[in-house]
């Protein structure tokens, strides 16, 4: 593979992000495929304003030369855990959640699930025994 397959959106709000950033982005994003390192990535940043940057570059998959597009699909495994995780972090540094907060006050569904009694959300980042049984 020669050069690198890309797409990017159009960005609707240039004023809102320069595109000296942009770019920026688009250089980290190609470096690991012109290295070898993966086939293709697809990319998303946005705000409370909504998307800001998109971006599709490289292959979906090594033995087939199909360009990467913004609408490429992926098994992301168990990665639901880190975006939860992460969401869930952002909204404690709002001050719109309190981590010491047990996890039946959050919601009944996740009261006393799969034999667990309690959890909180600062005894799982921790990874320590918080759930007690």
């Amino acid at each position: 593979m020669a050069s690198i397959s890309w797409q990017r959106a159009p960005l609707g709000d240039r004023g809102r992000v320069p595109i000296e950033p942009i770019m920026g982005i688009d250089n980290v994003l190609t470096k690991p495929i012109e290295a070898g390192l993966i086939p293709g990535v697809v990319a998303l940043a946005a705000d409370d304003r909504g998307v800001f940057y998109e971006g599709a570059f490289g292959w979906r998959a090594i033995d087939r030369p199909e360009p990467m597009t913004l609408d490429s699909v992926f098994r992301i495994a168990s990665m639901t855990k880190a975006v939860t995780g992460t969401a869930a972090m952002q909204l404690v540094e709002l001050g719109r959640c309190d981590s010491r907060r047990p996890s039946s006050a959050v919601g009944p569904c996740l009261a006393r699930g799969g034999g667990i009694d309690e959890c909180t959300l600062s005894g799982v980042r921790r990874d320590k025994a918080a759930c007690s049984r």
